[in-house]
C-alpha cells in the first residue's frame, strides 16, 4: 500500500474542462485519482472520449475511480475499494 496523496476532482458545468493530467503521469505523488462529475469534453482528452477514459487507458497514471456523484458513501465506497485492492493503507 502506498501512503501518498489522493487527488479528487469535481468539475460543475461552469467548468471550462482543463483537467492537469500531465501532473498525475508517471508521478509517485498520487496513489490514486477519484474524478467525479465532469463534462466529457475536456481538452486533455487526448484521442479518447473523456477524460477518464484517457486516464484508464493510457500508461502511468494511478488508478483511478469514477463516482457519479460525490456523497460521503460514494467517497467510502471508492476509498473502502483502494484499500481492498492494496492502493492504499487504512
Amino acid at each position: 500500500p502506498t501512503d501518498y496523496s489522493i487527488w479528487v476532482a469535481h468539475y460543475d458545468k461552469d467548468h471550462d474542462g482543463n483537467l492537469p493530467d500531465d501532473i498525475f503521469r508517471y508521478s509517485d505523488k498520487y496513489a490514486a485519482i477519484i474524478l467525479g462529475p465532469m463534462p466529457h469534453s475536456t481538452t486533455c482528452k487526448g484521442e479518447y472520449s473523456s477524460i477518464l477514459s484517457t486516464m484508464q487507458n493510457t500508461d502511468g497514471f494511478p488508478p483511478v475511480i469514477h463516482l457519479e456523484k460525490i456523497s460521503k458513501a460514494s467517497f467510502q465506497d471508492a476509498m473502502e475499494k483502494l484499500i481492498s485492492n492494496g492502493v492504499v493503507a487504512a
